[in-house]
């Protein structure tokens, strides 16, 4: 199961799941930080901690690496 989000963790989570449904591929932590109002150490910091939290992996292979979990 799922770790719940923090709110700005939910935040940064619905922008990236929202921008990987538009455009196919996850951000970059710049895009997501100019849409959040964070900075860019921030949002790594975050993306990490959801990451941790089971809702988005990191795909090594990709440039742009994040991917959504699915749901369970």
């Amino acid at each position: 199961m799922k770790e719940k989000l923090t709110p700005i963790q939910e935040k940064v989570y619905a922008y990236i799941a929202g921008y990987i449904t538009d455009f196919g591929f996850s951000p970059t932590y710049q895009e997501i930080a100019m849409r959040t109002d964070l900075t860019t150490q921030m949002v790594e910091s975050h993306v990490k901690n959801i990451a941790k939290k089971g809702w988005i992996r990191f795909n090594g292979k990709k440039f742009r690496k994040l991917e959504l979990i699915p749901k369970q």
